[in-house]
């Protein structure tokens, strides 16, 4: 096996030097950098770099953090961010919490200490769980906002507003929308898009669907309290006017993945 040693013989310089020449090159003369390249592709020597990035106290890897992998929003996140790593020469740990906020907790440590930074995809987590993970590790949040940690989202506000605005235009009256979890960060902001869009458009009747509805009294509201916003087929009419819609519906459709 060509180790380190092999080379600095070949080219004639120390051992640092060949460490230098291939982990920093700008540090190196260019009529020494070259020696040493030669003589290590000549030999055949690939540095460790598992052993190098100890030394230089990094993995080489980053932990990506999403509450449901079988959710399809969160597969094609992974996909996006394994594809941008690869280019730049990182592995990527996915961690799945099933959507388990005390899990998400444990988990996030664990990845924090195992690589070299961390990105929490939709985390249910309070936003002091947050801070305390971005004072540790380099962090980056997706599809949240926290004051002071990098993130990347969407205006999930303005777009429910502008979807309902959209339908409206179309002539419908009676809009239906399909909620999420309760610890969804972009759930709760659609919520406060539906509440924009039913004072600015009151002729509108906008009934929330799913897991997330808000009460006035901040409880969830038992499902037989929703029953008024689906019923059954055989109430409606085959020729159902353009003025019902319930917007992401679909005939024999899976349900939408929510985030």
């Amino acid at each position: 096996m060509v180790t380190v040693h092999d080379v600095a013989r070949a080219s004639g310089v120390s051992i640092s030097t060949v460490s230098r020449a291939l982990a920093a090159p700008e540090r190196v003369a260019a009529s020494t950098r070259a020696r040493v390249v030669a003589a290590a592709a000549e030999l055949g020597y690939e540095p460790n770099r598992a052993a190098s990035g100890l030394r230089a106290g990094r993995t080489g890897a980053l932990g990506l953090v999403v509450p449901d992998l079988e959710n399809p929003f969160f597969a094609s996140i992974t996909k996006g961010v394994q594809a941008r790593a690869r280019e730049v020469g990182y592995a990527v740990f996915v961690v799945d919490t099933d959507e388990d906020p005390e899990l998400e907790r444990t988990l996030v440590g664990n990845v924090r200490r195992q690589t070299d930074g961390v990105i929490l995809c939709s985390p249910r987590v309070p936003d002091d769980d947050v801070l305390a993970v971005a004072s540790l590790a380099p962090t980056v949040l997706v599809n949240r906002l926290v004051d002071g940690v990098t993130s990347v989202a969407s205006d999930h506000a303005g777009g429910t507003v502008r979807a309902i605005e959209h339908l409206r235009a179309l002539g419908h009256r009676r809009v239906a929308v399909l909620g999420g979890p309760d610890a969804s960060w972009s759930q709760r902001h659609r919520h406060l898009g539906v509440e924009r869009a039913r004072t600015a458009y009151p002729e509108v009747e906008v009934v929330e669907l799913g897991p997330y509805v808000p009460h006035v009294d901040g409880e969830r509201p038992p499902p037989t309290s929703r029953s008024r916003a689906a019923p059954p087929p055989s109430s409606r009419s085959t020729t159902s006017s353009r003025r019902d819609c319930c917007a992401g519906s679909a005939p024999a459709a899976s349900p939408s993945p929510t985030t």
